[in-house]
């Protein structure tokens, strides 16, 4: 039982490893970036009304301001855990997506930087082994908020992962849950601070190339792995 309990432990180390190699090469080359990547999202004004609808017990009232197009790459992500959504009662908001396109995908910057989604934002910043004198450009990148009353369009978003790159059409929109306070969002690329993430209400999203998966089977495969290996070594004991 020692063994075998050494074996599994040993194997869900090898391919957390695997997974945290794979995980570092899911960014994808210049030569596989998609031609519309390179193009500014569209921004167009819009008069339509605010509208509602119902989900899991709650009011939602959307404003939509804008019609916006979106190519980008994902170089992170935030999904809500049930713990999150349940302490904000918002079963709306799919994901938070960080996304750049344009020049920093001329620059090569999902390559030389590393980011990282919170609750409410994206960071990023260079990493320190690289040898690239680019910087990121604030109007080609963007923290999104993805909301959508659409189950099918809500699957899309949850497939997505860093490394994909996606193309997103729906509405720049402020949003409030029950006649609570709504949630603006931000209208241009180039502020910064609270306050400067886009809501997007999704009305299509496609991945149009995913990265590779292999981190993603790795990690589940080690996840499954390693809990077999603790219980086996305890009760080894």
């Amino acid at each position: 039982m020692k063994k075998f309990s050494f074996t599994l432990l040993a194997l869900a180390y090898l391919l957390f490893f695997g997974g945290w190699l794979a995980e570092k090469n899911r960014m994808p080359t210049a030569e596989a970036i998609h031609e519309q990547l390179y193009a500014d999202p569209v921004q167009t004004p819009i008069s339509k009304e605010p509208f509602t609808f119902q989900k899991d017990h709650n009011t939602y009232t959307v404003h939509p301001v804008y019609q916006y197009d979106l190519y980008g790459l994902i170089v992170s992500e935030r999904r809500d855990n049930f713990l999150h959504r349940y302490a904000n009662d918002d079963y709306i908001n799919m994901k938070d997506v960080c996304v750049i396109w344009g020049e920093n995908l001329r620059n090569r910057v999902q390559h030389h930087y590393a980011f990282k989604n919170n609750t409410s934002a994206c960071f990023y910043e260079k990493k320190r082994q690289t040898a690239s004198d680019k910087t990121l450009k604030r109007a080609a990148f963007s923290n999104n908020h993805l909301i959508t009353n659409d189950r099918q369009v809500a699957q899309q978003i949850q497939a997505a992962r860093p490394g994909d790159q996606i193309h997103i059409r729906g509405y720049l929109s402020h949003y409030a849950i029950n006649k609570g306070p709504f949630r603006q969002t931000s209208t241009q690329r180039k502020d910064t601070g609270n306050g400067a993430c886009e809501t997007i209400f999704v009305t299509d999203f496609d991945i149009l190339k995913e990265s590779s998966r292999v981190s993603v089977w790795l990690f589940a495969a080690a996840g499954i792995l390693l809990p077999i290996g603790v219980i086996a070594a305890f009760l080894s004991r």
